[in-house]
Parts: structure tokens; C-alpha cells; sequence
């Protein structure tokens, strides 16, 4: 849904420009324009469909947050488990009889389908404010490259001032 409305932010864009035109124009000059940009109009929902998912991405990690954003909830950590086979733990001996060992605990890292399966909006709010804003970063073409450039900017600031002092 956040693709799909990214996507439709950018439509609405391409069509907002066409219609805004100057209507006294030359209805052939106007269509030669729609013709030399054909290309400008497919790849412009592409870049909307990109954004929109690079602005859910900084929702997800809470680099945006705010009442008015959505607040999204993650999958739980995978527990670490018990496995046969694999190192053993420094602590547990080696007893050829027993054949299950415990392993040394290693967080399991998230996989991606399990992210992309379980994380989504906390409630229909916010549901409805990541469709909005998604819509927005289609929308708005320059939204999303500049708040990203904002957030490395401040990070640059913060690594001189920490590494300043």
C-alpha cells in the first residue's frame, strides 16, 4: 500500500503540472511536450514508489517521529534457542552420551520476509498517516531528499562535536 500510494502521489503530480499548463497554448506544441516526455511520466511514479518506501524505512527506525507520523511496530527479536550441533559453550563439557548440547547463545537476526510480515502501523491512525505521508513523498518530489539530507547533516554535526571534545 505504501508503493501504491507513493505512486499515486506522483501521478497526481505529473497530471497537477500537465492541466496547470498554460491553456492558451498551442494544443500541438502541448501534445509534442506530453510526447518528448513520455519518459519523465513513467519514471516519475517510480521515483514516488521509491521514496514512499525509503520514508517508511525512516519511520520503521524512528529517525521520524512525532504525533503527526505514524508510529510503526516491529516484530519481537528472535529468542535465541537451543540447537543440536554447532560450538558448545565453554562452560558446558563434551559428553559423547548426551546428544544434545547447549550452544553458545547467539542473537538470531531478523530476517527480511519476517520484517516485511510482521511490521506495519500501530493502529488505523496510523495506518491512514503512513498512506498520507507516502502519498506525500510521491507527492512532494524533493520531500524525501531533503529530509534526508537534513538527518546527515545533524549526524555530520553531532560526530564533529563528539569527536571535538
Amino acid at each position: 500500500m505504501v508503493i501504491f500510494a507513493g505512486m499515486s502521489g506522483a501521478f497526481l503530480s505529473i497530471l497537477q503540472r500537465l492541466l496547470n499548463t498554460d491553456n492558451t497554448a498551442n494544443p500541438v506544441a502541448k501534445l509534442s511536450m506530453l510526447s518528448d516526455n513520455w519518459l519523465n511520466i513513467f519514471l516519475t511514479p517510480l521515483t514516488g514508489a521509491i521514496f514512499a518506501v525509503i520514508l517508511y524505512l525512516f519511520f520503521a527506525a524512528h529517525l521520524i517521529t512525532g504525533s503527526v507520523f505514524p508510529e510503526l511496530v516491529l516484530p519481537p527479536k528472535s529468542p535465541n534457542i537451543e540447537v543440536t550441533g554447532g560450538i558448545l559453550a565453554p562452560e558446558t563439557p563434551a559428553d559423547p552420551n548426551k546428544s544434545e548440547q547447549k550452544i553458545i547463545d547467539q542473537p538470531i537476526p531478523m530476517q527480511f520476509v519476517d520484517f516485511l510480515n510482521m511490521a506495519g502501523p500501530k493502529s488505523g491512525v496510523d495506518y491512514t498517516l503512513l498512506l498520507l505521508w507516502s502519498f506525500i513523498a510521491g507527492f512532494a518530489e524533493r520531500f524525501v531528499p531533503d529530509n534526508l539530507m537534513r538527518l546527515v547533516r545533524r549526524q555530520s554535526k553531532t560526530d564533529e562535536q563528539s569527536s571535538s571534545s
